[in-house]
């Protein structure tokens, strides 16, 4: 989230107070040694999104648009990664990403070509070809969880 946001405002967000003030959001419903241990899912992770940037001053100074387009649909990898692709092709102003979990961790998808994703990653992972995810485990390296992807988009 914080990658998101301080790419989507060109570096404008600070860091640290950002990931303060969602780790302090996300310790007011659940113990933050398990966001630390265990990393955060998908139901923890639109609580945090929906209480600190959709809320108050990360509202007011930095707007953004947050949507889920796969929650609780039905929806084969082809159809997803097609509108992933629209949702970031018109991205010429660098104003949209996808926020994402894979069994791993949570990134961020910048672009994408027909091959690959593009990615700002803390891992250092910089690109990861599309073929290595699946919607189901063991069918590829990676899996998609349909209810752990956000369109974030920057409000102008």
């Amino acid at each position: 989230m914080v990658n998101a946001m301080t790419y989507l405002f060109d570096g404008r967000i600070k860091r640290k107070p950002l990931l303060r003030t969602l780790l302090m959001q996300y310790s007011t419903q659940w113990p933050l040694n398990e966001w630390l241990t265990q990393g955060i899912d998908e139901i923890r992770m639109a609580h945090v999104i929906e209480t600190v940037l959709m809320t108050g001053y990360y509202r007011k100074t930095f707007p953004v648009n947050v949507t889920r387009p796969f929650h609780q649909r039905r929806i084969k990898v082809t159809r997803m990664v097609q509108e992933m692709h629209t949702f970031l092709e018109s991205n010429k102003d660098f104003s949209r990403v996808i926020l994402f979990s894979n069994q791993y961790h949570w990134s961020v998808i910048k672009s994408m070509d027909e091959h690959y994703m593009y990615y700002l990653d803390s891992s250092g992972v910089q690109r990861e070809k599309i073929k290595s995810y699946a919607l189901y485990p063991d069918e590829s390296r990676y899996q998609f969880y349909r209810d752990a992807l956000y369109f974030i988009e920057r409000e102008f």
